[in-house]
C-alpha cells in the first residue's frame, strides 16, 4: 500500500526482507527514490543483497540499524551501507564477522574506509563501485570475493594481510590508478580477471612461500 508521501506500508507483518528485495539497478543504471528505511521488530532477516545499488539510501532505523544509522548489522553480517550520506570515512563496527554481497556497493561519496580484523570474509560486490582511495584488508580475513573492489577507480592503493587466502575472479578488475600490489603468500588461490583491465598497474609482487625451518 502506497501513502502516496513516500512511505509504503504493509497490510501484515513482514518477517523477511529477500535478496534483492529492493535492489535500485535497472538495466545498465542504479535509480531507486528509496532514502530511509525502517525495519521493524518483526523482521526476523533481512539477506544479503536486500538493497543493493540504492543509490538514494540516507538512514536506516529500526531493527539491524547501526546506533549511527548508516549500516544494517544481521547475525554479524554488515549487510548494507547507506551510500547516499555524504560521509567520506566510515568504521565497520569491531565484531562483524563479513563484508555481505553489495553492501557498500556505489558509495562515491566513500573514500576511506576501516575493515576490523573480526572480519573474515569480504563477499562479492562488497565495495563495487566506490569513492575508496585505499584498502587495507586486515589481519584475519580470508576471502575476498568477486568484484568485491570491482571499477573503484579512485583506488590507488590495496594492502592485503598474510591471512588472505583466496582471492576471487574480477575481485579488483577496473581499479584502473592501481599501479602495484604484493600478494602474500598465504594466498592459494586467484580467481579468472581478478586484476584485468588495469591501466596504470605496473607492478604485481608475489610473495614467495618459504620453507619451513628444520632443526638439525
Amino acid at each position: 500500500q502506497q501513502t502516496g508521501e513516500g512511505v509504503m506500508i504493509f497490510n501484515g507483518a513482514v518477517k523477511y526482507i529477500g535478496r534483492s528485495a529492493f535492489n535500485g539497478y535497472s538495466g545498465s543504471s542504479y535509480v531507486n527514490g528509496l532514502k530511509c528505511i525502517t525495519i521493524p521488530d518483526d523482521v526476523v532477516f533481512v539477506y544479503e543483497g536486500a538493497f543493493y545499488g540504492c543509490t538514494t539510501l540516507e538512514e536506516f532505523r529500526g531493527k539491524f540499524a547501526t546506533d549511527d544509522g548508516k549500516g544494517l548489522i544481521v547475525d554479524d553480517i554488515f549487510m548494507a551501507y547507506a551510500v547516499a550520506n555524504e560521509s567520506s570515512d566510515y568504521v565497520i563496527p569491531d565484531g562483524v564477522k563479513a563484508v555481505g554481497y553489495g553492501a557498500f556497493c556505489r558509495a562515491v561519496n566513500l573514500t576511506n574506509v576501516t575493515i576490523p580484523s573480526s572480519v573474515k570474509v569480504i563477499e562479492g560486490h562488497a565495495f563495487q563501485r566506490t569513492g575508496l582511495t585505499r584498502v587495507t584488508v586486515p589481519q584475519g580475513t580470508k576471502s575476498i570475493g568477486e568484484y568485491a573492489f570491482d571499477f573503484c577507480d579512485k583506488l590507488t592503493s590495496v594492502t592485503l594481510s598474510n591471512t588472505v587466502g583466496v582471492i576471487h575472479g574480477c575481485a579488483f578488475y577496473g581499479c584502473q590508478n592501481l599501479r602495484s600490489i604484493t600478494i602474500p603468500s598465504s594466498v592459494s588461490f586467484i580467481g579468472g580477471d581478478a586484476f584485468s583491465n588495469y591501466n596504470k598497474l605496473t607492478e604485481i609482487y608475489l610473495q614467495p612461500v618459504l620453507p619451513p625451518n628444520i632443526d638439525n
